[in-house]
């Protein structure tokens, strides 16, 4: 959500690029919509299989389906604990059907397979599995959620493969250029980029004019609004990075599936995944007649739309704040638009001090009504660069109660 202490006019530029990002190639960022043609009065249990309309699909139909893919994409929210349980739900049924697959990673570049080599040939305990990867500084996001995947894969006898460049290279080819890289650097990517097919490049494109729009409505530290500087070189430069990610990760898979003659299961952001386009478009064109699975989190409401993915699995948006909150969007009603909802606050953080509370919904923010986590980001820069405290509205028992946060200094822990 980026509630961060730091609200000057370039991080918030940088939060709202990020965060651009994050809604054009994350599903989780999907608009939440009424319950109607997924056929749910109430949400589903979390994790719960769906087919591509929307309806339950029972194991047998779902392994039947995995024993048929030569990929299976599988697109998760990097931090929603529920789509990592998930993946791991479907990598074991896989298992149990008989189905013993690569697992590709997003998670870590290839220069780290040295290291999933050794872990393959089991020369590394589980419990050294995160410092013998280098978990933190490749990734960063909780272990913790990926670990059960993780030692499922390897208990399974399902090798693990590197998929990623190494980071730093997309970032000097993004902000530079692929020209700009040393022979010895451009060697370690792709050959040559696969671009966005046409659709995805327009809705790309569409996304950052809204985001472009957005910070420019928001106030700078004089307290006054003015054009960000969005250029066509910074369109350009968040095209080549994701066309870089996809084409290596595609490139990657491919290349697993060679050298071990199995199906590849791929886990990886879902804006990889969604409508057939990022790693999924890509891969097309280094295996034509290769045939590719893609499973997506559902995040409630309508139906998917036709064309998002083949299957997917319940998983409520979750969030987690820099304040100590943990948000999940949750219908409170048949019928009703999911809305964020405190799962947990953490101990001695801002959130728990401000007397905010697991079930506490949170109804308005600095003042504006808050129907999606983007509202509560806005109002969270909005406070901070007017240096006032975050105010929230939330319901409670029935009643609404006012909560605020000073967004000044970090609370210590």
């Amino acid at each position: 959500m980026g509630l961060a202490k730091n609200t000057s006019r370039a991080a918030a530029r940088a939060a709202l690029l990020a965060f651009a990002a994050l809604c054009a190639l994350a599903a989780g960022c999907a608009g939440s919509r009424a319950p109607d043609a997924a056929g749910f009065d109430t949400p589903p249990p979390k994790g719960a299989l769906l087919d591509a309309d929307g309806a339950p699909l029972s194991e047998a139909r779902l392994t039947g389906l995995l024993a048929g893919a030569d990929y299976v994409l599988m697109g998760e929210g990097h931090a929603n604990a529920c789509d990592h349980a998930a993946q791991a739900h479907i990598l074991q049924q896989a298992l149990e059907a008989g189905i013993s697959p690569v697992v590709g990673l997003e998670m870590l570049p290839a220069k780290a397979q040295p290291r999933l080599d050794a872990a393959n040939r089991g020369e590394v305990k589980k419990e050294a599995l995160e410092a013998h990867l280098d978990w933190e500084a490749n990734w960063g996001y909780d272990y913790a959620m990926y670990a059960p995947v993780l030692e499922l894969a390897l208990d399974g006898g399902a090798p693990l493969f590197a998929l990623n460049a190494d980071k730093r290279l997309v970032k000097k080819a993004g902000r530079a250029g692929l020209e700009s890289l040393r022979p010895s650097e451009r060697a370690r990517l792709p050959g040559e980029l696969v671009p966005p097919p046409a659709a995805q490049e327009a809705f790309l494109k569409e996304r950052f004019e809204e985001h472009k729009k957005l910070l420019a409505g928001m106030p700078g530290k004089d307290g006054k609004t003015k054009a960000p500087s969005f250029s066509d070189k910074r369109l350009h430069s968040f095209f080549t990075i994701q066309s870089l990610w996809d084409t290596q990760m595609a490139q990657r898979a491919f290349l697993a599936r060679a050298l071990y003659g199995r199906p590849v299961f791929v886990l990886a952001g879902a804006g990889h995944v969604e409508r057939g386009w990022g790693a999924a478009h890509r891969l097309k064109a280094f295996d034509p007649d290769a045939r590719v699975l893609s499973i997506l989190p559902w995040r409630g409401g309508e139906a998917p739309a036709p064309g998002e993915a083949d299957l997917y699995y319940f998983c409520p948006v979750v969030m987690k704040s820099r304040l100590g909150l943990t948000l999940e969007l949750q219908a409170q009603g048949p019928g009703a638009d999911p809305v964020p909802v405190i799962t947990a606050t953490a101990p001695g953080s801002r959130a728990e001090a401000a007397g905010l509370l697991p079930g506490d919904v949170i109804s308005r923010a600095g003042g504006a009504p808050v129907s999606a986590m983007i509202d509560l980001h806005k109002a969270a820069i909005a406070a901070g660069r007017s240096r006032q405290p975050l105010v929230f509205e939330v319901l409670r028992n029935g009643e609404s109660v006012a909560v605020s946060i000073d967004l000044g200094e970090r609370q210590a822990k």
